[in-house]
């Protein structure tokens, strides 16, 4: 519009400038720089060039397109109506759709509960609410064990977390953010004592009543251990009594008085 413009105000110029040199007599052919020749070639070609680059504007704008490399849904929108826009230029974050990442924190107990090994990853459960989860593997580790309280992070990788096979808008969706609780499966452990935890002494030991009904001090493996079990793997034989009270001084050998209520 501005290179039409500035063709069509030199085309006036020239005209009077014409009717000019004509009223006063000028007998001689008017020099061109009287009448706006040359400034006339040069509004033409203005124009023809903002022509020709508004043709090459709409031909980038069809060839344009806004796309991401995977399914995903828009967190922020980082581009507004009518803003001029670079090859390359940021216009929004996204998430993928198909697959999400919780990172958990274990302690290095708990890591080494983990099945070990290259084979199938060790599946999980991911819950916002106890009725409300997802299946999904831990996928990897982030390689380092973190100073501040000895844990490592695992990846858990949970599958279709916006449940988009599922019709309608408002099912549960396990947003980007969202605080959850995590269930690993860890190493199966077989014929193992469930024990309250409570009752394992320092340094893995039990006080046990033997047989003559004197304490003995044992030395136990414990497998694995919760906030309120500990799961005894080998030392222990099913049938054994455990002592679950203090005793003070408790030495090997002391004598015990089981009470009948306690066996």
């Amino acid at each position: 519009a501005s290179a039409e413009l500035d063709l069509e105000s030199t085309r006036q110029k020239a005209a009077v400038a014409r009717r000019e040199w004509e009223r006063h007599g000028g007998a001689a052919p008017p020099s061109p720089l009287v009448v706006y020749e040359p400034q006339l070639r040069a509004a033409q070609a203005a124009l023809e060039a903002a022509r020709a680059e508004a043709a090459k504007a709409r031909l980038d704008l069809e060839r344009t397109s806004v796309r991401a490399p995977f399914d995903c849904v828009v967190l922020e929108k980082r581009l507004e109506v009518g803003q001029y826009v670079k090859v390359g230029a940021e216009a929004a974050r996204v998430v993928g759709t198909n697959r999400a990442q919780v990172v958990v924190q274990l302690s290095l107990d708990e890591f080494f509960t983990l099945p070990p090994g290259r084979g199938a990853m060790p599946s999980a459960q991911v819950c916002l609410r106890p009725d409300l989860c997802w299946k999904g593997v831990a996928a990897r580790t982030l390689g380092e064990v973190q100073p501040l309280g000895k844990t490592v992070q695992v990846a858990v990788e949970v599958d279709d977390p916006y449940r988009l096979g599922m019709e309608g808008f408002n099912h549960p969706r396990l947003e980007m953010g969202s605080f959850v609780h995590v269930r690993l499966a860890g190493k199966r452990l077989t014929e193992a004592i469930r024990l309250p935890r409570g009752v394992v002494r320092d340094g893995g030991t039990l006080w046990l009543v033997s047989k003559d009904e004197t304490l003995e001090i044992r030395k136990v493996e414990v497998g694995w251990e919760d906030r309120d079990w500990a799961y005894v793997v080998s030392g222990l034989s099913p049938g054994e009594l455990v002592v679950s009270s203090d005793i003070p001084g408790a030495a090997p050998g002391m004598r015990l008085k089981v009470e009948q209520g306690d066996k």
